[in-house]
């Protein structure tokens, strides 16, 4: 089979019954309509795309450090339409933070953020109400140390039980 020039058409074409041959293309090429490809198709550099791409499948990227990059002015979002995101082994559903077991650990709001379960910190931590008023703990409040401080001149607390140490 040969591709002959159609000057009527200014265009390439093959014959009508080429099936299964390969088209080489060396220089810039221009197609004005839809391109498909029922086979794989292999690039040996950067394919550019102008408008939305649609990928029906996984997007596999075989780099070892490989980057995906947002080179915008704005922001870069990462949504799905029907139900959670998973990163590594951390699920956003929503405003919802957790993982595959438990969805929800953290939920974030406008307001602050509400923890589902425990909170464990190393280290020093401090607890700051950010309007006037108190830090509530409506569970149990454990300190491995001996020391709870006050920055005002009051600490008020509730049933406490004072044991002493030798």
């Amino acid at each position: 089979m040969k591709l002959k020039y159609d000057e009527t058409l200014s265009n390439f074409a093959f014959n009508s019954n080429l099936r299964h041959y390969t088209l080489a293309v060396t220089g810039a090429a221009a197609l004005s309509s839809t391109l498909a490809v029922t086979g794989a198709a292999a690039l040996s550099s950067t394919l550019g795309v102008v408008g939305i791409t649609t990928l029906a499948d996984d997007l596999l990227m075989p780099e070892n450090t490989a980057a995906l990059t947002h080179t915008g002015t704005t922001g870069l979002a990462i949504t799905s339409n029907s139900g959670y995101v998973d990163v590594e082994d951390i699920r956003f559903t929503g405003a919802a933070i957790g993982v595959s077991g438990t969805p929800t650990v953290v939920t974030v709001a406008s307001g602050g953020a509400a923890v589902t379960g425990t909170l464990s910190a190393s280290g020093a931590s401090t607890l700051v109400a950010l309007t006037a008023g108190a830090t509530t703990v409506t569970s149990t409040l454990s300190v491995a140390g001996r020391d709870i401080h006050s920055s005002t001149s009051q600490l008020n607390l509730s049933r406490f039980r004072h044991k002493s140490t030798p």
